[in-house]
């Protein structure tokens, strides 16, 4: 299919695309890795660059450089987020392929490392923005098939343990911010409704 320009299924295909070539997946794994605790004789090449860039920074100083490095992917998040969301397959069926689906957990597993890096900088409102438009794109793109209806509900609750983490953080401001937000998504139809009709309708 030709892009559009409105559809924010393309923003976040692109997004999930940016994240593999970057390493993404080992930047991630290597984050955390106290030194000393890892046998680096059994790094890849790419293993091995990250680590170098990585074994003398703090966890937060490790994270604010996922964060730069990836910063596209969460703009293209935010773009995605201002537009509609249809997926734009003319037909599908049940051997319909939908290799988006990886990209786009990979996108959710960026931002509870740019929510963290937010609040530790004292962005509150950065934060709770991060996570609401997080939220409110995965369920929207949840509504397909129930594969996808599955992949947008795991790719939302890898961001619901950030809500729990840096609730303490929030200002009674943003902590409202993020209950409106809430709210506003519980009110939608449920997501799994539409899947299941959208299933129903294949047969």
């Amino acid at each position: 299919t030709s892009p559009t320009g409105k559809n924010c299924f393309e923003e976040m295909g692109l997004a999930g695309e940016l994240l593999r070539p970057g390493g993404f997946g080992i930047y991630l794994r290597l984050s955390d890795v106290p030194a000393g605790q890892i046998e680096e004789s059994k790094f890849s090449p790419p293993e091995a660059a990250v680590w170098n860039a990585f074994r003398s920074l703090t966890l937060l100083q490790r994270r604010r450089a996922i964060v730069k490095k990836f910063t596209p992917v969460l703009d293209l998040l935010e773009r995605a987020s201002q537009k509609d969301i249809y997926d734009p397959r003319k037909d599908m069926d049940f051997n319909t392929l939908l290799p988006e689906q990886s990209g786009f957990k990979d996108v959710a597993k960026l931002l509870p490392v740019a929510v963290y890096v937010a609040f530790a900088d004292g962005q509150g409102q950065r934060g709770v923005q991060l996570l609401t438009t997080g939220l409110d794109v995965f369920d929207r793109l949840s509504r397909g098939l129930l594969i996808q209806y599955l992949g947008g509900v795991a790719s939302s609750n890898i961001l619901l343990p950030c809500v729990e983490e840096h609730l303490p953080r929030m200002s009674q401001k943003d902590a409202v911010r993020l209950e409106q937000a809430s709210l506003a998504l519980i009110e939608r139809e449920p997501a799994v409704r539409y899947s299941i009709e959208l299933e129903l309708s294949l047969v």
